[in-house]
């Protein structure tokens, strides 16, 4: 990325933050000239919307093993075979094709990236050794479908032991509102906290915006 493409970037945070400043600014006003609403305010942004609900349905394990297993010389000889086809035509191409060819190629599809030839050619052995790592182990997967099943069955349960999302993320998901009781209690006081503050980082904000 380029030095202005670093600056647009830049400016355009500078005026995401001062946005979210003038809303604070205005949250903070509000509670200093009418805190007899801030129950109102603080009812309709505390209603609670949980996300174990909203992830419930992704949280449920399908047995796909079963299926992929059930004919396992089938698929044992289709990843075997596949995994010779990209070794030996991998290797082939990437023979007749060096690092650097590699990596001048990669910067033509990419034209608006401006990155260093080392770190285009870094990318490409990158992706070649990432290809060859995923052929021999389907190549591994193969040969045990068709040799040592036994070993494949032990791997699959191993690997399709269930973690519960929903439940690591369960005390994460209890409402908590001392903070709201604390402000309702003296909301004029942190309604003026909140303004000064707000009103401080917007002149820095600003100031910061004009040398940008």
């Amino acid at each position: 990325m380029t030095l202005g493409g670093v600056i647009n970037w830049l400016q355009a945070l500078v005026w995401i933050l001062i946005v979210g400043d003038v809303l604070a600014l205005v949250v903070g006003l509000a509670m200093l000239i009418s805190p007899r609403h801030l129950d109102q305010w603080s009812r309709l942004g505390n209603t609670w919307f949980s996300t174990r609900n909203l992830l419930k349905p992704l949280d449920t394990s399908h047995d796909a093993d079963s299926i992929m297993l059930r004919y396992p010389r089938v698929l044992g000889g289709v990843l075997l075979v596949s995994a010779v086809v990209i070794v030996v035509k991998g290797s082939i191409f990437a023979n007749a094709m060096g690092t650097v060819e590699g990596g001048r190629l990669l910067a033509q599809f990419f034209t608006g990236v401006n990155w260093a030839s080392a770190a285009w050619e870094m990318l490409w052995a990158s992706m070649m050794l990432i290809i060859l790592l995923g052929a021999l182990a389907a190549a591994t997967i193969g040969a045990l479908s068709l040799f040592r099943l036994d070993i494949l069955r032990y791997w699959s349960d191993a690997a399709n032991r269930w973690v519960s999302l929903r439940r690591s993320s369960k005390p994460l998901e209890v409402p908590r509102y001392s903070v709201d009781t604390m402000v309702r209690a003296t909301p004029r006081v942190w309604g003026g906290v909140i303004t000064l503050l707000a009103l401080y980082v917007l002149v820095m904000l600003s100031w910061f915006a004009r040398g940008v």
